[in-house]
């Protein structure tokens, strides 16, 4: 839902220093929202074409990650997992 990581990525910009988001990457709002839908988009869709399509509870919980940074985890651990469960592992 990109609604959700537009809002947190707009509460980033809203709530803290433009030194802090430099620090992470980010020089704008726009940045900060086009970078949480790429996130967002990310992770689900290499899931896919490694695994094969969720099922409605693993979606759900996909679909419950509000933050960036947590999508983040599993996008790095999509070249070690050995299963969907893992690749989702401390969500």
């Amino acid at each position: 839902m990109p609604g959700r990581c537009d809002a947190s990525a707009k509460y980033l910009v809203h709530n803290y220093p433009a030194d802090w988001l430099a620090f992470l990457g980010l020089t704008s709002a726009s940045e900060a929202v086009g970078e949480a839908r790429g996130e967002r988009r990310f992770v689900p869709r290499q899931g896919t074409l490694r695994f094969g399509l969720p099922d409605a509870l693993v979606q759900a919980r996909i679909d419950s990650i509000t933050a960036t940074d947590t999508l983040e985890r599993p996008a790095d651990r999509l070249i070690t997992a050995s299963s969907r469960d893992e690749l989702l592992a401390e969500l």
